[in-house]
């Protein structure tokens, strides 16, 4: 008789167990079912927010771009007045910077150029490249913005705002901040190099 009961509870047994394993995974299906929902979700999500930071960008560049006189940054290519070399002669104004002093003055070559890719100015001392600066420029001004490139040995942001422009001079600013905020204000004065 025990043996009989053993052979009718036995099946019943098994049926509650793999029934229990069928649940189990099945759970397990709807969990990996709502993960990949969500990651999906989440991928959406992420796209949107890319999306949001370039319109973001796009609309602090064209307010920049407002605030400048609509400087002409798309323009990839230079006046004839400006495309060329020029000879540089700058003095230290203020200073609060151990490595420059009132009144120190530099003498520098800068080659204005061009090419699809935007408007330059390379700087050159003793036949080498010092630094590389882009332009901007609207009709009365000309903005010069250190590249951030790893030509300088010393970390510095540099700009430059050339303000009186004319034919054989331009005249301006050289604002250079460096390391623990110290800043530094040249004058800067361009005049054309001798054609060879």
């Amino acid at each position: 008789m025990k043996k009989f009961l053993i052979l009718l509870i036995l099946p019943a047994f098994l049926l509650v167990i793999g029934s229990c394993d069928h649940r189990r995974e099945s759970d397990l299906l709807q969990r990996e079912e709502a993960v990949k929902a969500r990651e999906l979700e989440f991928e959406e999500k992420e796209a949107d927010y890319k999306s949001l930071l370039k319109m973001r960008d796009s609309l602090l560049t064209a307010k920049v771009r407002a605030k400048t006189n609509d400087m002409v940054t798309d323009a990839p290519i230079l006046p004839d007045s400006l495309a060329q070399s020029w000879n540089s002669k700058m003095v230290c104004r203020e200073s609060n910077c151990g490595t420059y002093v009132i009144g120190d003055q530099r003498t520098e070559i800068w080659k204005f150029t061009s090419d699809s890719a935007g408007s330059y100015a390379n700087v050159i001392s003793n036949n080498k490249l010092l630094r590389r600066y882009t332009i901007n420029y609207s009709s009365d001004k000309i903005f010069l913005e250190s590249t951030g490139d790893s030509i300088s040995e010393r970390k510095a942001r540099v700009d430059i705002v050339l303000d009186d422009i004319r034919k054989d001079i331009m005249k301006g600013t050289q604002k250079i901040k460096g390391e623990k905020d110290c800043t530094t204000t040249f004058s800067v004065e361009l005049t054309p190099s001798q054609k060879k």
